[in-house]
């Protein structure tokens, strides 16, 4: 598990963006059923629309990310950790909500229900592939710990 982790984060930026689209394509996959089953077509659209949403919010969050993470000092961490959150969170709200409330076939499908589920997904997924991976001594010194 461990070697996978570091793996993953040492991918480039856009092998990363398509992990997090496989995995937030799987969740997708996996609800549009439900939403067919609940709503008909609307629900599979919203499905698919949250799902898109919240990707899109993850990638530019990691994106952020990886750039003020080149960036030394506390400053530009503490601006690019904000930034990063206000994308991660604003673009699927600042969409999904004004989308909600204009009501139609995506309100009557739940799209608002869907943001609730593919939010707490695409933060996992976002976070683990933000995290820092750690230097080649550390990991050295892990095996030679562990053996």
């Amino acid at each position: 598990m461990k070697a996978t982790l570091v793996f993953v984060r040492r991918m480039p930026g856009w092998a990363q963006a398509l992990a997090l689209a496989i995995v937030a394509g799987v969740f997708v996959a996996a609800l549009c059923p439900v939403g067919w089953r609940i709503a008909g077509p609307c629900g599979c659209q919203a499905a698919a629309i949250a799902g898109g949403l919240c990707y899109f919010g993850a990638v530019m969050a990691l994106l952020v990310t990886k750039i003020f993470a080149r960036t030394p000092g506390p400053q530009a961490f503490l601006t690019g950790f904000g930034l990063s959150m206000a994308l991660r969170l604003g673009i699927p709200l600042g969409i999904g909500i004004p989308l909600h409330l204009s009501g139609g076939s995506l309100a009557e499908g739940g799209i608002l229900y869907y943001l609730l589920v593919f939010y707490p997904i695409t933060l996992a997924g976002e976070t683990v592939l933000s995290l820092p991976s750690l230097p080649e001594e550390a990991n050295k010194r892990d095996q030679a710990e562990g053996s």
